[in-house]
C-alpha cells in the first residue's frame, strides 16, 4: 500500500546534511506503518497484544518499526531546505511503499544480549559472539545494541564448567577451565573433556523465560594436548547452545500464534 509522508526536523548544528536526511527518512517510514497498519489493522492479536484500526498498540509497531527498513520502500518526491526563526530546516515529501506481514510470525522482534561468562564470572567475548551471530542471523530477530533502546527480548548465559580429566597439562587461557584428576574407574587410554553452559532468552511483556541447559562431553586420546583441542570444541558448544536456544524461542513464538494452540496463557518458565 502507497502513502504519502511530508516530515520536517532542524538540520543541527555541524551535522552533516546526509545524516539530517537519513533521520528523517527512517521519521517517514514510522509515519508510514502507523498511517498503514493503523487504517488496515481492523483486529490482529500478536502475543496477546490486541490492535484495533486507529488505536494500534504502541508495542505491536514497536516489532514492526523494528525492522523498518524491510516492510518500507521510499522514493523522495520533493525536498526543500526552510529558514523558519533563523534556524535550517529540512522539509521531504516522501512517497512510502508499505508491506504489512500476512503473519506475525514474519515480525522480527528486537533483541539484546546483556550479558555472557565464563567459570570465573568474566566476560566471554566468545561466548557473546556465538549468540549475536545466530540471533543476528535468523529472519525471526534483529538484535538491539543501544542500552537505552526497548527490546522484545534479553538474553544471557553463562559457562558453567569445562573440566579436562585426563594428564596434568593445563588448558589454554582461551577459555579459563579446571583440571580434574581422572577418576580411577575411567579408563586409562582416554582423556575427557567436559562442558556445562546455560543460556537464558527472557520476554520483556510477559517475563516469561526460556532455558536451554547444556552438558556435554567428548572423550580424546591420551596424547592429546588440551590446549589444542579443548577450544575448539568449546566454541562448537557455544554455537550450539545459541542455536538451541534460538530454535526454542522460535518454536515458543510460532505455537503462541498458531490458532490452534490453546493455551490460555504463557509458563512463566520454559525449560528444555
Amino acid at each position: 500500500m502507497d502513502t504519502e509522508v511530508t516530515v520536517t526536523d532542524e538540520v543541527r548544528q555541524g551535522e552533516a546534511m546526509t545524516t539530517t536526511r537519513s533521520r528523517l527518512l527512517l521519521i517517514a517510514s514510522q509515519s508510514a506503518l502507523t498511517q498503514t497498519i493503523g487504517n488496515r489493522i481492523s483486529a490482529e492479536s500478536i502475543y496477546g497484544l490486541q490492535a484495533h484500526n486507529k488505536d494500534v498498540d504502541e508495542r505491536l509497531l514497536h516489532r514492526i518499526r523494528s525492522q523498518a527498513a524491510g516492510f518500507v520502500k521510499q522514493q523522495v518526491i520533493d525536498e526543500k531546505i526552510d529558514t523558519q526563526s533563523g534556524r535550517q530546516m529540512l522539509r521531504l515529501r516522501v512517497k512510502a511503499a508499505v508491506c504489512v506481514p500476512r503473519t506475525p510470525l514474519l515480525v522480527k522482534e528486537a533483541v539484546r544480549v546483556t550479558t555472557a561468562v565464563n567459570i570465573k564470572g568474566e566476560e566471554a567475548r566468545e561466548f557473546k559472539e556465538a549468540l549475536l551471530d545466530v540471533f543476528s542471523g535468523s529472519p525471526n530477530f534483529v538484535i538491539s545494541d543501544d542500552p537505552d533502546e526497548s527490546v522484545d527480548m534479553e538474553i544471557d548465559g553463562s559457562i558453567d564448567r569445562i573440566e579436562w580429566a585426563g594428564t596434568g597439562k593445563s588448558l589454554s587461557v582461551d577459555f579459563p577451565a579446571k583440571t580434574v584428576p581422572a577418576s580411577p574407574t575411567a579408563p586409562t587410554d582416554i582423556q575427557r573433556l567436559s562442558v556445562g553452559i546455560t543460556v537464558h532468552a527472557r520476554r520483556i511483556d510477559d517475563n516469561t523465560i526460556v532455558t536451554v541447559v547444556l552438558n556435554q562431553s567428548k572423550n580424546f586420546p591420551p596424547a592429546a594436548d588440551p590446549a589444542r583441542v579443548a577450544p575448539s570444541y568449546v566454541r562448537d558448544m557455544l554455537k550450539q547452545a545459541a542455536v538451541e536456544l534460538h530454535d526454542k524461542v522460535t518454536e515458543l513464538k510460532a505455537q503462541e500464534l498458531s490458532p490452534s494452540t490453546k493455551v490460555p496463557a504463557r509458563p512463566k518458565s520454559v525449560e528444555w
